[in-house]
């Protein structure tokens, strides 16, 4: 018995994903393209202002006056405008261009996606620091928490920093643990996309 329901984590987890996505991802446009939250207008703006230069011209991408690529905009991170950018922009080479509506459905389904990989997250460390029961367990609780739901229907920054954060202490813990090499990587790649994300995930570099 023990071991069917140990067998049966990965699939409680599994259906746990997919619930918490599918709770976050419904409704996504909700707002009819009306961008009522404020930071999500704004970093949509900001990333319609934005663009990748051509290969031709590429050494104006280290020039801070004329980069195309340079926001001057820094309340956050750069990085939530240079993904929405990027993801803009494939998107663009097999549909037409998408309106800042059309970047706002985008950048919300990443919202949805890397929130699930919080609730991934909490069950890893969950598990880590104490065992698959209390895993799932605070996973349960992540998927279903109202906040998180709420943000991941908007292109904000929360949504973003947060598996970061979560990743880098998984694998920080696992340094404290073992004094793991590949985890010290990761924990410093982690913390480091954090930090590109917003300033105020600094802290954890204490730990």
């Amino acid at each position: 018995m023990r071991r069917l329901r140990g067998d049966a984590t990965p699939w409680l987890l599994l259906s746990l994903l997919l619930v918490a996505l599918a709770i976050r991802i419904y409704g996504i446009a909700w707002d009819q393209g009306s961008l009522f939250h404020p930071d999500e207008r704004a970093i949509l703006m900001k990333v319609g202002e934005l663009s990748f230069p051509s290969l031709s011209n590429l050494g104006v991408l280290l020039d801070a006056d004329k980069s195309p690529l340079n926001p001057r905009w820094f309340p956050y991170g750069s990085l939530p405008l240079y993904l929405l950018r990027l993801g803009s922009d494939i998107v663009g080479r097999f549909a037409d261009p998408l309106s800042i509506a059309g970047m706002a459905i985008l950048g919300r389904s990443f919202s949805t996606i890397l929130d699930t990989v919080s609730v991934l997250a909490v069950y890893l460390l969950g598990t880590r620091l104490y065992n698959r029961k209390v895993g799932l367990l605070a996973a349960a609780f992540t998927a279903f928490t109202v906040l998180h739901i709420q943000l991941s229907h908007f292109y904000t920054v929360e949504t973003i920093v947060t598996p970061f954060i979560l990743l880098s202490l998984f694998f920080l813990w696992k340094v404290a643990e073992k004094g793991s090499l590949w985890g010290a990587a990761l924990g410093g790649l982690f913390l480091g996309l954090a930090l590109a994300v917003k300033v105020s995930a600094a802290p954890l570099a204490l730990s």
